[in-house]
């Protein structure tokens, strides 16, 4: 279902598109970022990560509340159930896509588990990169069961019948997936590559910056690094023109559980009145949950295309050249 995901591509593309560059360039580009003592590919990194940080004034509600452990996120336990609900009503239709995107998911949420204590640790040092790589991927899960929502999940009453039930759209075409293809890049570097321990260098001796030159020698980090900060880097940018807020996906989620709650107790053996107030209740839900659905989803494409403009303003000052006339006019030589 969805494409390979090479990471070491995300590593190019920002210079490949900055560049325009033929096959031949293309080619050279690589080669400077595999080139662990390329003083090029370590200012690259280094100016990757500071455009990470100038985006970084994100409102992320009370994601950092949770100081590095999702499993203390206020939204968490509301998450996991909408997604066990949905994953179930794939399972029922054999919707495969629904299953895979679930799934994805799910595996992002386990690995951020995973990385709760470095994640923690980020949030006691206050190291401004960790915390945010935690903030956004957190929020990017977060927008993931949204997609799902918006695109998947349909409400619908039959003619012969007085209860709503809940089932997923038709799904022969795919949906508009761009939070969870973030989050598929962002499963294949932890299973791919050592992530944990790009985190864990990004924590040492308390700094709270980047310089690529420091990590020379850290080949297996470098490479991490590569990967993983401009996916970081793209959703930044995206979330810092996001007109939107987490507080809209906690309330479309909790609609989305009070629905299939309501349907659950229509089918129990209620008198007619008892299953008449049912109903009114489901209609309600319904209503404010597709008008919020809605805003998500037309909210959500705008924010795509304002982050990519802006990203790719910025991509422009991103080329060979200009690192190369930066090193060179640089009072200390990376050499």
């Amino acid at each position: 279902m969805f494409f390979f995901f090479d990471p070491m591509y995300s590593a190019t593309q920002v210079l490949l598109e900055s560049e325009n560059a033929s096959l031949k360039e293309q080619r050279e580009i690589q080669m400077v970022l595999e080139d662990a003592e390329s003083p090029i590919r370590n200012k690259y990194l280094e100016k990757l990560y500071d455009s990470v940080i100038s985006k970084s004034h994100i409102d992320f509600d009370n994601i950092p509340q949770s100081r590095g452990n999702i499993v203390e996120y206020v939204g968490y336990t509301n998450m996991i159930e909408v997604l066990e609900n949905i994953l179930k009503l794939a399972s029922d239709s054999k919707s495969e896509s629904v299953i895979e995107y679930t799934n994805i998911i799910k595996d992002s949420i386990s690995y951020m588990r995973t990385l709760a204590p470095i994640y923690q640790k980020g949030f006691r040092l206050k190291n401004e990169y960790v915390m945010l790589e935690y903030n956004t991927f957190v929020y990017t899960i977060i927008q993931a069961v949204s997609t799902l929502l918006y695109e998947f999940v349909d409400y619908v009453k039959k003619p012969t019948s007085k209860t709503m039930e809940i089932t997923l759209k038709n799904t022969k075409y795919r949906a508009n997936t761009y939070y969870i293809n973030q989050l598929n890049k962002f499963n294949k570097i932890n299973k791919t590559m050592q992530y944990g321990k790009f985190l864990e260098a990004m924590l040492q001796n308390d700094r709270n910056n980047f310089t690529g030159v420091e990590l020379v020698g850290l080949t297996a980090i470098i490479v991490v690094a590569l990967a993983i900060v401009p996916i970081t880097r793209e959703l930044v940018y995206h979330y810092y023109n996001l007109k939107s807020n987490v507080s809209d996906c906690l309330a479309q989620q909790a609609y989305f559980l009070e629905m299939n709650k309501t349907v659950i107790e229509a089918n129990s053996d209620f008198n007619e009145k008892k299953k008449a107030a049912i109903l009114m209740k489901q209609e309600k839900i319904k209503n404010l949950c597709s008008r919020l659905s809605e805003k998500l989803r037309v909210t959500h494409i705008k924010s795509i295309d304002s982050g990519k403009a802006s990203l790719q303003s910025d991509n422009k000052l991103l080329t060979i050249d200009n690192i190369k006339k930066e090193i060179s006019d640089s009072p200390i030589t990376l050499l």
